[in-house]
């Protein structure tokens, strides 16, 4: 028994001395990462940024510079309570799986627990961090109250503007030889709603880029600036900057703000004080905070760059491309991230009217099934849409309204007065399209239930671990609903597609021209058809149905012999399975 608690004393001994041995060590913040975790920031920006005082960091620009390790780094070298936002949750698993790999490297580290239910890391030198996401607006609310003293805001342009300002109000720690920072690490803005991270570091983009921004006095990477708050006339929150001669150092105590002589540590009545900057307008004092940017490339992240990420990125359509290699642009270009461009659809459609259906027979039938939130899955307003697609021709569609299809057997029934030759069918089978696939497998035809929200595996591979990709072979996607669209996209590629022939419909030239999409870790997205409807207040069944069409010699593995396909008048053999499967 003596023994055993000899024991407990010499192990309580040898952690003190070595917490004590860690909080000299973190005083050389390069070291400690170096030592503790096995984690060497790249030479560059990543070691730059990682070194700053400042307490606000904008870091990134172009894809793969690196952006997650660096507030992992931070948070683990500099920080002793830290959080680490995505804005949903499923990419947070990112940060995670990234996490396990900085603390669990060196030695097998014991020591360092990560808390699964939580989300929550303890280093063995007393470290907490936190891994979570702020899906919307009302999310910010869980973090008020929640002292930290770091904050990380990876990708932020997925955040508001209003979620990071409200949860950065607790950027603060009872410790006042600890310092607080926020880090924001993001690609170039794709739309007008990230556009504010553009606001808050143009004087380093106008020094960058300065054919797309101005600046009266453009900052150089790194360069510190400093940023009060005021109300504007209307009582918004604006920002102004403040040359660092117009600021002088003031403490906080008992609420009053007091001016002292330097940045030093101050102690007044056994309290110690870390003085803030603060700018005085008449018998207002302002506080002030730092601001820097450092911009990072692929090439400033060796190790990312040997895999080859650069031809990913090569892979992606402009103007994306030129946003992940960095490029900031003043204002974003409309329809940045829509899907299929208009101009390939008005092609397709003038395609259409200079030929004709080829002499083929019925390839495949799209059925995309009425939605809606009554107990038959009706909407007013909310058509059932088949698209008959003969080779690369599409018939015009078929339109029932949904009022008229109050049960699956009749949607069936009607599905099978506008099928032929054996045609695939392939349908929705999410939701309300569960009861009329059911009912169409009673026919005797080929149904293939398409069911979008499921990963997009090549289905050639028994085993569907390999994922499908475009035809470039780098780019992978989420999920299936981003496949089909995806490949459908290069399908009525004007200089490397299938000649594909739309009816001049201009509500279905309006679905297809519908749909955004974005990159994210776990591939290529494209947003769904709810968050459509709520965008645009409507469905884009007739859209959906055509693109569903389009998935039979891809996504079934339906290997079709020869199929005709008719190109302004002139028919032309082609095998259409294995064009499609080259592109896998």
């Amino acid at each position: 028994m003596q023994l055993s608690l000899a024991k407990k004393k010499e192990r309580e001994r040898r952690r003190r001395r070595d917490r004590q041995k860690a909080e000299l060590l973190r005083q050389r913040p390069l070291e400690y990462v170096q030592q503790r975790f096995g984690w060497n920031p790249n030479d560059g920006p990543q070691t730059e940024a990682f070194l700053s005082d400042a307490d606000v960091i904008g870091y990134g620009g172009a894809g793969g510079g690196g952006k997650t390790y660096l507030g992992l780094g931070l948070a683990a070298g500099r920080h002793k309570k830290s959080v680490l936002f995505r804005q949903t949750f499923p990419n947070a698993r990112d940060i995670i799986e990234k996490s396990r790999v900085v603390f669990n490297t060196i030695n097998n580290d014991k020591g360092n627990r990560y808390n699964g239910q939580e989300h929550i890391w303890r280093l063995r030198d007393g470290q907490l961090i936190e891994i979570s996401s702020v899906p919307d607006e009302q999310s910010k609310e869980h973090q008020r109250g929640r002292e930290r003293d770091f904050y990380d805001f990876d990708e932020a342009t997925e955040f508001s503007e209003s979620q990071v300002r409200f949860i950065i109000g607790w950027n603060r720690s009872p410790d006042p030889y600890q310092i607080c920072q926020v880090l924001l690490t993001f690609n170039p803005p794709q739309d007008e709603d990230g556009q504010w991270v553009v606001r808050w570091f143009l004087p380093w983009l106008a020094y960058l880029f300065p054919d797309q921004f101005t600046h009266p006095k453009p900052a150089k990477p790194g360069e510190i600036r400093w940023f009060i708050q005021r109300l504007d006339a209307n009582g918004n929150d604006i920002d102004e900057e403040i040359a660092e001669q117009e600021l002088d150092w003031y403490i906080i105590k008992n609420e009053a703000k007091i001016r002292v002589p330097s940045g030093a540590l101050q102690k007044r009545d056994g309290i110690v004080y870390r003085p803030r900057r603060g700018y005085k307008d008449g018998d207002v004092i302002y506080l002030a905070k730092s601001r820097t940017f450092f911009p990072a490339k692929l090439k400033d992240n060796p190790i990312l760059e040997a895999t080859g990420y650069d031809a990913t990125i090569e892979a992606l359509p402009e103007p994306m491309r030129s946003l992940m290699k960095g490029k900031f642009l003043s204002k974003p270009e409309d329809g940045i991230t829509q899907v299929i461009p208009t101009s390939w659809i008005r092609a397709a459609q003038k395609r259409w009217k200079e030929s004709h259906r080829p002499d083929v027979p019925m390839t495949a039938l799209g059925v995309d099934v009425a939605r809606g939130s009554d107990k038959l899955g009706r909407m007013k307003g909310d058509d059932n849409a088949l698209a008959p697609r003969y080779a690369n021709w599409y018939e015009p569609l078929e339109v029932l309204p949904g009022a008229l299809t109050p049960n699956g057997r009749t949607l069936a029934q009607f599905v099978m007065t506008k099928h032929k030759d054996a045609a695939a069918i392939i349908i929705d089978a999410i939701g309300v399209g569960t009861s009329p696939t059911d009912y169409l497998q009673e026919y005797d035809v080929k149904v293939y239930p398409l069911i979008a929200s499921e990963a997009a595996k090549d289905p050639r591979d028994p085993k569907r671990k390999k994922p499908i990709t475009d035809k470039t072979g780098k780019l992978h996607f989420r999920n299936v609903r981003a496949a089909m669209w995806w490949k459908f996209r290069e399908m009525l590629d004007p200089d490397h597609g299938d000649a594909i022939c739309l009816p001049p419909d201009e509500e279905l030239a309006a679905d297809l021209a519908a749909p955004r999409w974005k990159l994210t870790s776990a591939g290529l997205l494209v947003e769904s058809k709810d968050e459509i409807k709520t965008r645009l207040h409507r469905s884009t069944n007739r859209g959906d149905a055509v693109v569903m069409a389009g998935t039979l010699e891809w996504l079934f593995a339906e290997l079709t012999s020869e199929i005709s396909f008719n190109t302004g008048g002139k028919q032309e053999q082609q095998n259409f399975s294995n064009n499609f499967w080259n592109t896998l």
